[in-house]
């Protein structure tokens, strides 16, 4: 299971296999790796987890984009590759096709200045694919 933090941080943790779960059953989460970018806001990620690739996505306030490579074993990271200005505003979301996740991760990406872009995790100079949908505004709660 992994979480954004409101510090811009992603912590991953790995939950415990239980052979007969009771109802209402409390159980400890052990924190497995912690992500932290100094100077980054993590604004969006995803996670491919199986079983050759254990990558993750993270997007920033600045429209860059972030792979990282997790050693859950180690409780680490290491970023792999980076698309600067793969966006010119911020990061809304980012999603790896389940479809083609063992061999070639490919993954889309949003952002507020309205453009899907889709991304190839071997070839990273440029995306693969990008539309101008719309420009994305988000509404502001009056308390």
């Amino acid at each position: 299971m992994s979480v954004l933090t409101s510090d811009g941080r992603i912590v991953i943790y790995s939950l415990p296999i239980l052979q007969h779960p009771q109802p209402n059953q409390v159980f400890e989460l052990q924190c497995q790796v912690n992500i932290f970018l100094p100077e980054i806001t993590i604004s969006a990620f995803d996670w491919l987890n199986n079983e050759k690739n254990d990558i993750l996505a993270c997007g920033d306030q600045n429209g860059n984009i972030f792979l990282a490579k997790i050693s859950e074993t180690e409780s680490k990271f290491e970023i792999i590759k980076t698309y600067y200005q793969a966006h010119s505003e911020e990061i809304t979301d980012l999603r790896f096709f389940p479809c083609n996740s063992e061999e070639n991760p490919l993954f889309s990406s949003s952002s507020n200045d309205g453009f899907l872009k889709i991304f190839d995790t071997h070839n990273y100079e440029i995306p693969l694919f990008e539309i101008h949908i719309s420009k994305v505004y988000h509404k502001k709660k009056n308390n």
